[in-house]
C-alpha cells in the first residue's frame, strides 16, 4: 500500500458509542479505513472485498474480519447485497486477566493476525451469536457481547493462529512493576511512586509500560480494578459503594462511571441481574 493511495484514503471516523457499534448494510461502499476492529457478516449475496490492497472473495452465510487501521473497499456484481457490521475496539476488552492480556496485547500491538475470511462452522456459529446479541439490544447484551467477542477471538487462536508473535516482558524490572500492580491494585498508587520505588524516570516508565503492555499503567490499574468489580458484583452479597471499596476506587460515582464505560451497563445491573 503506497504512501499515495493512503493519502486519497476517505478517513471513516469511528466515535462507538458504547464498547461495540452495530449496523446493517445494504451495496457496496468506496475505499476508506476504520481505526476500530470490524466484521462483516454478509447475509445476501457476495462481495469482494478488498483488505490493504488484497482481494478476499466473502459470500453468504461467511463472516469477514479487518483489523484496526485496515484500509478496505467492497465491490459486488450481485444485487442485492446485504450485510451487517459490527465495530469495536479491543483495547475496551483488555482486562487484568492475564490469559487476556497474553492473548489480546498481541493483537491491539498488531502482532498477531487471523484470516480475513471466516468460513469454518464453529467460528462462523460464534458470530452469529455475537452479531445477534449485538443486534437485539437487550439489557443485558452488551455483556453476551463481550462475552461472545471472547469466545470468538478464543476459536481464532484455536484454529487460525497457531504461531503467535508475543508482547514479552524483556526486562526483569518492568516484571517486578507488574508483580507490584498485580499484587497492591487495590491500594492507593501513584504513577509518580511507581516510577519512584523502581527507580524509573516518571516519563520513561510511561513509556516502557505502554511498550509491554499496551496499555497506561493507569489504564492497567483500572483494568485490574474493573475485572475484580465485576466478578464480586456477579457474585452478590455487597454494595455498589463496597465494591467500589473493597477493588480501590476513590468514590462509588465513579466506579459507576467506570463500570458503564467497559461494560455498556451500570454495576447496578449485575446486582439486580443477580437477584432475578
Amino acid at each position: 500500500m503506497t504512501d499515495n493511495l493512503r493519502e486519497k484514503v476517505n478517513e471513516t471516523a469511528v466515535e462507538l458509542r458504547g464498547p461495540y457499534e452495530f449496523r446493517a448494510f445494504t451495496g457496496c461502499f468506496p475505499q476508506q479505513r476504520c481505526d476500530v476492529t470490524e466484521i462483516f457478516l454478509i447475509e445476501k449475496g457476495a462481495m469482494t472485498l478488498t483488505v490493504d490492497g488484497k482481494p478476499y472473495r466473502v459470500t453468504a452465510g461467511e463472516a469477514a474480519l479487518l483489523p484496526p487501521g485496515a484500509i478496505r473497499s467492497a465491490h459486488t456484481a450481485l444485487v442485492p447485497l446485504l450485510y451487517q457490521s459490527l465495530r469495536f475496539d479491543t483495547n475496551a476488552f483488555l482486562t487484568g486477566v492475564h490469559g487476556n492480556l497474553r492473548l489480546l496485547l498481541p493483537i491491539t500491538a498488531g502482532k498477531t493476525t487471523f484470516p480475513t475470511v471466516i468460513r469454518d462452522a464453529e467460528t462462523m456459529q460464534a458470530v452469529k451469536l455475537l452479531f445477534e446479541a449485538a443486534r437485539k439490544q437487550e439489557n443485558a447484551g452488551s455483556l453476551f457481547v463481550t462475552s461472545y467477542i471472547y469466545q470468538l477471538y478464543g476459536l481464532l487462536y484455536r484454529y487460525h493462529a497457531p504461531q503467535v508473535s508475543a508482547v514479552p516482558v524483556t526486562d526483569s524490572g518492568m516484571q517486578e512493576v507488574l508483580d507490584y500492580i498485580d499484587a497492591h491494585f487495590t491500594e492507593p498508587l501513584s504513577v509518580a511512586e511507581i516510577s519512584r520505588q523502581f527507580g524509573y524516570a516518571e516519563s520513561h516508565f510511561c513509556r516502557r509500560f505502554k511498550e509491554v503492555t499496551g496499555l497506561t499503567p493507569v489504564n492497567y490499574i483500572r483494568s485490574l480494578r474493573m475485572e475484580m468489580a465485576r466478578r464480586l458484583l456477579s457474585e452478590g452479597g455487597q454494595s455498589i459503594s463496597e465494591v467500589a471499596a473493597i477493588c480501590g476506587f476513590p468514590d462509588s460515582s465513579y466506579f459507576t462511571r467506570c463500570f458503564k464505560k467497559v461494560y455498556g451497563k451500570p454495576p447496578s445491573f449485575l446486582i439486580n441481574m443477580g437477584k432475578n
